[in-house]
Protein backbone atom coordinates (compact mmCIF):
# COMPACT_ATOMS: atom_id res chain seq x y z
CA UNK A 1 0.00 0.00 0.00
CA UNK A 2 2.72 2.56 0.58
CA UNK A 3 4.45 2.00 -2.35
CA UNK A 4 1.38 2.51 -4.46
CA UNK A 5 0.55 5.97 -2.71
CA UNK A 6 4.38 7.03 -3.25
CA UNK A 7 4.09 5.91 -6.57
CA UNK A 8 0.90 7.83 -7.47
CA UNK A 9 2.05 11.01 -5.31
CA UNK A 10 5.42 11.06 -7.93
CA UNK A 11 3.57 10.22 -10.40
CA UNK A 12 1.75 13.40 -10.48
CA UNK A 13 4.66 15.25 -10.59
CA UNK A 14 6.50 14.68 -13.31
CA UNK A 15 10.12 16.51 -12.08
CA UNK A 16 9.37 14.63 -8.68
CA UNK A 17 9.81 11.33 -10.60
CA UNK A 18 12.63 12.37 -13.04
CA UNK A 19 14.92 13.61 -10.21
CA UNK A 20 13.83 11.21 -7.96
CA UNK A 21 13.40 8.09 -9.59
CA UNK A 22 15.31 8.22 -13.01
CA UNK A 23 19.13 7.68 -13.07
CA UNK A 24 21.67 9.44 -15.61
CA UNK A 25 23.21 6.58 -17.34
CA UNK A 26 26.70 8.11 -18.09
CA UNK A 27 27.03 9.36 -14.61
CA UNK A 28 24.81 6.68 -12.75
CA UNK A 29 23.35 10.03 -10.47
CA UNK A 30 20.19 10.70 -9.93
CA UNK A 31 18.92 13.56 -13.21
CA UNK A 32 19.20 16.83 -12.42
CA UNK A 33 16.80 19.45 -14.20
CA UNK A 34 17.72 22.68 -15.34
CA UNK A 35 15.79 25.57 -14.52
CA UNK A 36 14.43 26.09 -18.09
CA UNK A 37 13.11 21.87 -18.25
CA UNK A 38 11.12 22.08 -14.75
CA UNK A 39 9.59 25.64 -16.30
CA UNK A 40 8.86 23.23 -19.43
CA UNK A 41 7.29 20.47 -17.57
CA UNK A 42 5.64 22.63 -15.25
CA UNK A 43 3.74 23.71 -18.47
CA UNK A 44 3.34 20.89 -20.56
CA UNK A 45 2.04 18.58 -17.80
CA UNK A 46 -0.70 21.28 -16.96
CA UNK A 47 -4.64 19.81 -17.21
CA UNK A 48 -7.58 21.68 -17.39
CA UNK A 49 -10.71 20.98 -14.93
CA UNK A 50 -11.69 17.78 -16.63
CA UNK A 51 -8.20 16.11 -16.11
CA UNK A 52 -6.66 15.92 -19.46
CA UNK A 53 -3.52 17.42 -20.63
CA UNK A 54 -3.82 21.54 -21.54
CA UNK A 55 -1.26 20.90 -24.53
CA UNK A 56 -0.67 17.33 -25.72
CA UNK A 57 2.18 18.25 -27.88
CA UNK A 58 4.86 20.03 -26.86
CA UNK A 59 8.33 21.42 -28.42
CA UNK A 60 11.39 21.94 -26.56
CA UNK A 61 14.31 23.84 -27.79
CA UNK A 62 17.48 25.17 -26.75
CA UNK A 63 20.91 25.79 -27.82
CA UNK A 64 23.40 23.42 -28.86
CA UNK A 65 25.29 20.81 -25.99
CA UNK A 66 22.36 21.70 -23.53
CA UNK A 67 20.95 18.54 -23.28
CA UNK A 68 17.88 18.05 -25.38
CA UNK A 69 18.55 14.74 -26.63
CA UNK A 70 19.11 13.09 -22.97
CA UNK A 71 15.74 15.21 -21.82
CA UNK A 72 14.08 13.90 -24.98
CA UNK A 73 15.41 10.32 -24.39
CA UNK A 74 12.90 7.47 -23.40
CA UNK A 75 13.61 5.41 -20.04
CA UNK A 76 14.89 2.54 -20.93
Amino acid sequence: MRQRTRRARIGADPIKFIEQVLVNPETNAPFVLLDAEREFLKHAFATGADGRLLYPKQVYACPKKSGKTTFAAPST
